[in-house]
């Protein structure tokens, strides 16, 4: 009886002590969100649309003057062509431990033309003080009794701190 209760004691305390343990919340990047911060300028951005696998327009462009900024507050502004947007930005890392940012962008009018909201989820694949490289893969299948129809919008953007 004694050698039971040893071992029920053992186990209460190792159950404790386990259930205790400080583990790292997979969604917190603290690392990330403190590099992003700062102006971004634009090295490349290419653009790919696919439709049905066949790809429909394909388009590199890099500007010098084209950036993306990240404010602390969690705010920021991209100039792409000489036009201004606003966005709201989130960092998070799925469950897969893989880095992302999802750039919030509101209604606006840029240009003289209103621009409805819509969000980008972006990968993280590589950030460091001096280089940031965002890559999109949006992918939409549409379908009916006799079809089916895909489309895939691909975003690869290169960025170097200025």
């Amino acid at each position: 009886m004694q050698n039971i209760t040893k071992y029920l004691l053992a186990i209460s305390i190792l159950s404790f002590c386990i259930s205790c343990s400080k583990k790292k919340d997979p969604t917190i990047l603290p690392g990330a969100s403190i590099l992003i911060i700062g102006k971004w300028a634009i090295v490349t951005d290419t653009l790919t649309d696919i439709e049905d696998g066949i790809t429909i327009s394909h388009k590199a462009r890099g500007i010098s003057t084209d950036y993306k900024q990240f404010n602390k507050d969690s705010t920021g502004v991209e100039v792409i062509d000489g036009n201004t947007y606003s966005f709201k930005f989130a960092v998070s890392r799925d469950y897969n431990n893989n880095d992302n940012v999802a750039l919030m962008y509101p209604t606006q009018t840029v240009a003289g033309v209103l621009q409805f909201a819509y969000t980008r989820y972006y990968s993280i694949k590589s950030i460091d003080d001096k280089t940031f490289h965002l890559f999109l893969d949006d992918i939409s299948t549409t379908g009916g009794y006799n079809y089916a129809s895909s489309s895939e919008f691909i975003e690869n953007v290169f960025l170097r701190r200025e």
